[in-house]
């Protein structure tokens, strides 16, 4: 297995070109212009992609600020429907609430959570999608 391994790394050497893991210091020296990329103009994306990518960004970035929101809720609602007992108060109370839980009921408690969550940032996104259309449609109305 050894020997195998070691052919395999000296086949891969002596295949790859060296100078494929960066740019020569003559490659270097002929380029004169800088290389700091250029920003996007605004006619390089249509509008519609720009917005599906702003609901993007919005929909993924909010998804840990509503898991835990998301995870608090369950976790609450599960103390109160235990009749308040001690061994389901939820963790930012103190307590260890997964030991008290069976296998069936973490599941469920994981799946609402996943579920909360994902649907509290497609609201967040959409309503972010909804304003931002609202303030399109009165700012073409003032330039008018």
């Amino acid at each position: 297995m050894v020997k195998y391994s070691l052919i395999i790394l000296l086949v891969m050497l002596l295949l790859c070109p060296f100078n494929a893991f960066g740019q020569s210091d003559s490659e270097a020296a002929d380029d004169t212009e800088s290389q700091e990329p250029e920003p996007y103009s605004d006619e390089e994306f249509p509008p519609w992609l720009r917005k599906i990518r702003r609901g993007e960004v919005i929909l993924i970035g909010s998804i840990p600020i509503t898991m835990l929101v998301s995870n608090l809720s369950v976790q609450l609602y599960w103390y109160a429907a235990k009749d308040f007992e001690e061994a389901y108060s939820p963790s930012i109370f103190g307590g260890n609430s997964q030991s008290a839980y069976t296998d069936d009921e973490k599941k469920m408690i994981l799946r609402n959570t996943f579920i909360t969550a994902i649907s509290l940032s497609a609201a967040i996104a959409l309503s972010d999608f909804i304003i931002g259309e609202i303030l399109e449609k009165r700012d073409e109305g003032k330039k008018r």
